[in-house]
């Protein structure tokens, strides 16, 4: 079986050409909550969407900022051609959300990842990191799983699903308290958790959580 990152790749390479046919089908509505903190920030001049899957972030970010430059980053490289197609003017990157963080250094006025850090393995490093590409003054709006009590997938911190061909979904789901603890230091603008979408006519849980970095 391959790797976590290597299985996600595989996984929505496969999918690209029906994801937004299937995300309509589950209901997916996290943009909406993202809208709705959107609305609070100054326009920024810089956007980058961490894990853009076919561009539903970056066609919501660009409807709410016409004039921003917006960068999109996945592992998928038929998810990101898909996203490329999708929203034009849009530059997007082929790379895996970790190997940005750690290496990148341009730095943006805002920065959102809505749906997919559920497949990153190390999400408390990564998020800790992601101060370096977000300028002083600027915003971090992310989504994650959080690990909730109770039945059900979202019991559990990690699932792995076959997704054939030698390739598994890993999704892996953490505490509130981690992530506050990576994100030490920022200024807390919302926390709170919405239903994204339906997995298996049950409602999915994200955590959406707004932060702003001092400066």
């Amino acid at each position: 079986m391959i790797g976590p990152v290597a299985g996600t790749k595989a996984y929505f390479d496969g999918l690209a050409s029906v994801y937004d046919e299937e995300a309509a089908a589950v209901g997916w509505v996290a943009n909406d909550a993202l809208r709705g903190e959107l609305a609070g920030i100054p326009a920024p001049a810089s956007v980058l969407d961490l894990a853009c899957g076919t561009g539903h972030t970056l066609a919501a970010l660009r409807q709410v900022f016409p004039g921003a430059r917006l960068v999109g980053v996945d592992v998928s490289p038929a998810m990101a051609a898909a996203a490329r197609a999708a929203v034009a003017g849009t530059e997007v990157v082929v790379g895996d959300v970790t190997a940005v963080v750690d290496t990148w250094d341009r730095r943006f006025d805002l920065v959102t990842a809505v749906g997919g850090l559920e497949f990153v393995p190390d999400l408390p490093d990564v998020l800790a990191g992601m101060e370096r590409l977000v300028r002083p003054g600027g915003h971090l709006i992310v989504t994650y799983e959080p690990l909730l009590d109770g039945p059900g997938a979202q019991g559990e911190a990690v699932t792995v699903t076959p997704a054939g061909h030698g390739a598994a979904i890993t999704t892996f789901r953490w505490t509130p308290d981690m992530v506050a603890e990576a994100l030490a230091g920022w200024t807390w603008v919302a926390d709170h958790e919405v239903d994204a979408y339906q997995r298996d006519g049950v409602p999915v849980r994200y955590r959406l959580v707004h932060v702003r970095r001092p400066g």
